[in-house]
């Protein structure tokens, strides 16, 4: 700070004096023009003004007094000349010397922030072509079908659920559907029981109102209705949600095909 404004003020000074030896430069330059022209005119009038006409001798008195009086105001003009011009050039020598002084304490600051981290090792330089994480694209694992042909047989297996789904329905009545049904329901949720641990992504009841903290899941929590703003929000629980906190499903040895079998096909011999 004491640098721009020492600076600051060197840079007036400086100006000043510049443009007041240039400006006492050609003051007196213009007012040796200004004396020989005048000695001149007053010469011209003194040996031809007898033979000069009327108009002729009133233009160069006219002339020669107006170089008297453009002698007169020089040295004012010159001087409000040679102030605006100090001004002007000031608030540029200024500005640039400031400019510059700003630049050289930030790179004074910066160095002195990384002198600390001297003795660090320096970071590893990426490679060209290779990408930081952020600018990494995101990667899709394609996920293994395997899992869900083996939830999908121990569902067929205890539950017939696939029997159900193939099944039409438009030739049973209700209650021969509502019968099928509890053992399809008994079957299923023994299976999932044995092999599949769930649990409820809210554990309040279902109608009461939950609030949604900041940074929820989007993939456990779908917002519906009017959604507007930031979280947290508060809203009615329509659902409670599920999630899988245990998974056991049995091993297999067999390689995976493209066609796998669910369940298969019963032969009576």
């Amino acid at each position: 700070m004491r640098a721009r404004t020492s600076w600051t003020i060197q840079s007036f000074f400086l100006c000043f004096l510049f443009n007041g030896l240039l400006g006492t430069a050609i003051y007196f330059m213009c007012e040796e023009v200004l004396g020989g022209m005048k000695q001149w005119l007053e010469l011209v009038l003194k040996e031809n003004g007898g033979e000069l006409s009327q108009t002729a001798r009133s233009a160069w008195e006219n002339l020669t007094a107006l170089v008297t009086q453009t002698g007169y105001y020089l040295p004012y003009a010159l001087g409000i000349v040679a102030g605006l011009a100090t001004f002007l050039l000031w608030l540029a020598v200024g500005w640039r010397g400031r400019r510059g002084m700003r630049r050289v304490e930030r790179e004074a600051a910066a160095a002195a922030s990384a002198a600390p981290e001297a003795g660090k090792k320096p970071a590893r330089k990426k490679p060209a072509g290779e990408a930081s994480p952020e600018e990494a694209p995101k990667r899709y694992v394609q996920p293994s079908p395997g899992a869900a042909v083996q939830i999908l047989a121990l569902l067929q297996r205890q539950g017939r659920f696939l029997d159900f789904l193939q099944e039409d329905l438009g030739a049973y009545d209700d209650a021969q559907v509502g019968a099928a049904v509890r053992n399809i329901h008994e079957g299923c949720k023994a299976a999932m029981a044995e092999h599949v641990k769930l649990e409820p992504v809210f554990k309040d009841e279902e109608g009461s109102r939950v609030e949604v903290a900041p940074g929820f899941d989007p993939k456990a929590v779908r917002l519906t209705g009017d959604v507007s703003g930031e979280p947290p929000f508060q809203g009615v629980l329509r659902h409670r949600g599920w999630k899988v906190s245990r998974m056991e499903l049995p091993r297999t040895t067999g390689e995976e095909k493209e066609n796998w079998v669910v369940a298969p096909a019963e032969v009576e011999l």
